[in-house]
């Protein structure tokens, strides 16, 4: 979350303003629940919008909004770019504190299986 506040600025995202309507959910709030949930491998915007409303740690997270399914898919189109940038720049923080080595990481959350390997694992 700290990470998220911290870089937020530099992306230089454009929030749009709607003259009509309620306003809209903030970016940087969305962006914070999108990265945390991949985190946690979970996926699906239902699993999403559900664990945003009833979940102590992501109400925390996205700083208590409650955003819909709906609108989790909404976000997660518009500012698709973003959250790659923002996935790839922790994923470099993890690494800069020590945080990994990288010896084994699958992005997906799967784990590839090499009968031929050490472990059964392939590490590249």
């Amino acid at each position: 979350m700290e990470f998220v506040e911290e870089v937020y600025p530099l992306l230089n995202i454009k929030e749009p303003k709607k003259k009509k309507g309620r306003d809209s959910l903030p970016v940087d709030s969305m962006l914070k629940l999108l990265i945390y949930a991949k985190i946690q491998h979970i996926d699906r915007t239902s699993i999403i919008a559900d664990m945003a409303r009833y979940h102590d740690i992501f109400k925390y997270v996205c700083d208590d909004i409650r955003p819909s399914e709906r609108s989790i898919q909404r976000y997660r189109r518009e500012y698709d770019h973003y959250f790659e940038v923002l996935l790839k720049m922790t994923l470099k923080k993890a690494f800069d504190e020590g945080f990994t080595e990288f010896n084994h990481v699958a992005i997906d959350g799967t784990i590839k299986n090499a009968y031929n390997s050490n472990n059964n694992t392939i590490t590249q």
